[in-house]
């Protein structure tokens, strides 16, 4: 009798083992460079070596703050967003969710909406998001819909474009009147520099500094603040990839804010013809290393040249 129930706990540990915690990533809608040898590998920038979906979302779970790090326009990236949300849910987490993409001031009709509304159909409207200048809705509205359909309270990240709630003891606590270690702020500023493809003129690179240097600590926040809604669950982020940055970005400034916090920083990164190794990408960031704990590779959205944007874009302006 004893052998035989330990073979039918064998068997159902078989069994169980074999279910993955969640299903497979989606399949791309996006499909430019889709034969890249990068698309769908993950690479972990600490081990130095390819992971599986599945290490992510332990590792997520595990987490006290997760920085989903994205190209804004790349719909991918949303899905792929979204289905780790999924996957911490399925592993019993109940996080809060914070977008970068919302500003505070609307966080009243933010929370208006989720005590009305169980799916995220309307949420855009209910914050104005066509007024936004982010991409479309329907390419975010994945993420909100894993959330609310798990009743994971969502809150606004960014900061209101007329700093109305960037009062001067917010600014005192959360360190923006002290300098910007060296490395740190020459970091930025290359980053700055490089994503406007050098032709912003030197003397507005610091002011743009200084505004990036807010946005990651007001991120950083209300990240915080999101977190003591849901005790004990964390906070997973959605927000741009350099935001998402290890090295001087949101993760930095909360781990000054709250040092011993388990940070984890996962970027969703559109693979480069050019570029065939994971260490190569780290050029893109103006750094030695990639910035981030994971590196999830995808397709691009789009063959944009943004500069050749940029400079019509100057010239109209008389930049």
């Amino acid at each position: 009798m004893r052998y035989t129930r330990f073979l039918i706990f064998v068997a159902i540990s078989a069994c169980t083992s074999s279910v993955p915690l969640h299903p497979a990533p989606p399949s791309w809608t996006t499909t430019l460079s889709a034969s890249h040898v990068l698309n769908g590998k993950i690479w972990s920038v600490g081990d130095r070596q390819y992971v599986t979906p599945q290490r992510i979302t332990v590792a997520a779970a595990r987490a006290n703050y997760v920085f989903l790090g994205e190209s804004h326009d790349n719909p991918d990236h949303h899905s792929l967003q979204a289905w780790i949300l999924r996957a911490l849910t399925r592993q019993g987490r109940k996080p809060a969710i914070v977008f970068e993409m919302i500003e505070e001031t609307r966080q009243a009709a933010l929370d208006k909406y989720q005590r009305n509304n169980p799916t995220a159909a309307g949420l855009g409207a209910a914050v104005e998001w066509e007024k936004t200048g982010w991409p479309d809705w329907s390419t975010y509205q994945p993420i909100a819909d894993a959330a609310l359909s798990s009743k994971l309270p969502i809150f606004a990240g960014n900061p209101d474009k007329h700093g109305k709630l960037l009062t001067k003891d917010r600014r005192k606590r959360l360190g923006l009147d002290a300098p910007l270690p060296t490395k740190q702020h020459d970091l930025m500023l290359e980053t700055i520099d490089a994503g406007h493809c050098r032709l912003v003129p030197k003397q507005h690179l610091e002011p743009m500094v200084a505004i990036q240097r807010a946005r990651d600590a007001v991120l950083a926040d209300n990240a915080h603040i999101a977190a003591k809604s849901t005790p004990n669950q964390g906070t997973v982020l959605i927000l741009g990839a350099n935001h998402a940055r290890k090295d001087y970005a949101a993760p930095i400034v909360l781990e000054r804010l709250h040092p011993g916090q388990n940070l984890l920083s996962v970027a969703f990164i559109e693979v480069d013809d050019t570029l065939k190794s994971p260490e190569n990408y780290a050029h893109d960031f103006g750094a030695d290393t990639i910035p981030f704990d994971y590196v999830w590779f995808t397709p691009r959205a789009n063959n944009r040249n943004y500069c050749a944007e940029l400079k019509q874009k100057f010239k109209k302006f008389k930049i």
